[in-house]
């Protein structure tokens, strides 16, 4: 801030306490913001006449076509200040409109979409921008950290790797967790029962198909502080090009026992599995009397709640030879790594200013054996209702469920400041999710109750979108910003994931879950 800058601040303080004095009554005035204040590095869009003024020319056109063609709606029924969330458009519709003007040549990321949501703030976006110097941050970080893991890993056979990375945050901290609690944790097992029909031979070549194709699927994991000290991760993971596909199959003469079996066998697996040595994958067929069932064994560091989808539906396709190959994850750990760092740090300092951490109050009873209790509850009101309104408010229906459950943990506390965190999906480009990887991301959401719910809504539509740009930053690091004292941020998540629309034909569905064990389990929204 500049001394004019300061001054005119605490000038406008003044004021406003002089009006509290004479009539406490009164509504406060409306002052823009210190960002809208002219500086030497920032362009001042929002208070020169001149440059708010936007006419309907090639740019505009283009946005008009682009954003009426995925609303559905007519272009005559937007205007200039149309917002694309008012036509029912939401982040993953924003991720497809960022894709479809990068093909015009308009490089306008879901994040900067998110804040701009209206044609007129997108034309202003685009001048600004075409007037910045364009960054490189992360620009080739993957090659120059393979390059150092092969200088300094001399035993290591090259001919048997296909592929050397870094980590994403979620794969390190479920790495640590596994190990220290030596696979108690995030090693995951899924109880699927076969169809009568399915024949195990052709589901086993069908997977041994899937893993072969997907690059996640052959990935193993290795410590990298002796190999690369200044990595920016604590482990890497390596893709081999041929590894060992773990098939057990146990025949049951009878069904009575299948439970212990089911038990003998997870406990096997995560016995047997070394996630520092090959892929933390473990298949296995139990047949009984009555049907045959499949045990998948296998980490969360290779999958998350939206790529699980993906791998059943890649091993079904497989077994009707209709496979078809996904992107490289190589694209998801560009995204996650383009980070900028430092803004990143700045970023998440800014938002956690001044805030603790909001911690439910402990239970005073005492209980040897944590419980796990589970509960769900459908709304009153259908989904068609809560859309239409948030088009009518011009928000996302994730904004208005975050801000739900703010205020009522804030209700719950009796505190008007208080953060939660959220699961992103970590895929905010064009195929993105099309990858087969564990992209997710936890992230605090940070609420400060004030103003009218309409007010309310837009401060977290606000929020959202300015976090999209960095989802990817570690929680942990993101927790050493503040200074809780070793206290976690938040006790409590807010997920909103949207149901799979995809429909399946029955006849060629392989299996069905119907049990499985999962200490931690982790969705993406």
């Amino acid at each position: 801030m500049t001394r004019e800058m300061s001054a005119a601040l605490l000038e406008r303080l003044d004021g406003q306490l002089r009006c509290i004095v004479d009539n406490p009554s009164c509504k406060p005035s409306i002052i823009p913001t210190l960002e809208k204040e002219p500086t030497p590095n920032v362009t001042n869009l929002d208070n020169s006449p001149s440059r708010n003024h936007v006419a309907w020319g090639a740019e505009a056109n283009i946005l008009r076509e682009t954003i009426a063609a995925l609303a559905e709606v007519s272009e005559s029924d937007i205007t200039m200040d149309s917002s694309i969330f008012e036509l029912g458009l939401d982040s993953i519709e924003a991720i497809k409109l960022s894709s479809r003007l990068r093909r015009h040549g308009m490089k306008i990321s879901v994040s900067s979409i998110m804040r701009n949501p209206t044609i007129r703030k997108l034309v202003l976006f685009l001048r600004r921008s075409s007037t910045q110097p364009k960054g490189l941050a992360g620009e080739g970080l993957l090659p120059k950290f393979a390059e150092r893991i092969q200088k300094g890993w001399k035993s290591q056979k090259r001919d048997e790797i296909e592929g050397i990375y870094p980590t994403t945050p979620l794969q390190e901290a479920v790495i640590a967790e596994t190990l220290a609690s030596e696979y108690q944790l995030y090693f995951n097992h899924d109880v699927l029962r076969l169809e009568d029909w399915v024949d195990t031979g052709n589901l086993r070549r069908a997977w041994a198909a899937v893993v072969e194709r997907s690059e996640i699927l052959r990935t193993s994991f290795f410590n990298t502080s002796e190999l690369f000290p200044e990595s920016p991760c604590a482990f890497g993971q390596l893709v081999h090009k041929r590894p060992k596909l773990h098939w057990g199959e146990v025949t049951l003469a009878s069904d009575d026992d299948l439970h212990a079996t089911f038990k003998k066998v997870m406990q096997e697996a995560t016995e047997e599995v070394d996630m520092l040595q090959e892929p933390p994958l473990r298949a296995t067929i139990v047949h009984s009397a009555k049907a045959t069932h499949f045990i998948l064994s296998i980490s969360h560091a290779l999958y998350d709640g939206w790529s699980i989808r993906l791998l059943h539906e890649d091993v079904r396709n497989a077994y009707h030879n209709s496979f078809t190959q996904r992107p490289p994850c190589r694209l998801l750990l560009e995204n996650v790594y383009g980070e900028d760092q430092k803004l990143a740090e700045r970023f998440w300092k800014q938002v956690l200013a001044g805030t603790s951490p909001s911690s439910l109050r402990a239970s005073p009873i005492e209980t040897e054996r944590t419980m796990t209790y589970r509960r769900e509850k459908k709304s009153s009101a259908p989904f068609s209702a809560v859309q239409s309104f948030c088009k009518h408010i011009g928000v996302t229906v994730q904004s208005l469920g975050q801000m739900c459950w703010a205020l009522l943990l804030a209700n719950y506390l009796g505190e008007p400041d208080v953060m939660f965190g959220t699961v992103l999906s970590g895929r905010d480009f064009d195929s993105a999710d099309e990858i087969m990887f564990p992209a997710m991301n936890t992230v605090p959401i940070r609420a400060i109750i004030h103003g009218t719910y309409r007010e309310m809504l837009q401060y977290m539509q606000d929020n959202s979108a300015n976090v999209i740009k960095y989802q990817h930053t570690p929680l942990r690091k993101i927790q050493k910003l503040v200074n809780s004292n070793g206290q976690r941020l938040f006790d409590t998540l807010f997920i909103y994931q949207r149901s799979n629309k995809e429909s399946v034909d029955k006849q060629k569905v392989l299996w069905r879950s119907v049990g499985g064990t999962s200490d931690v389990e982790v969705t993406t929204c």
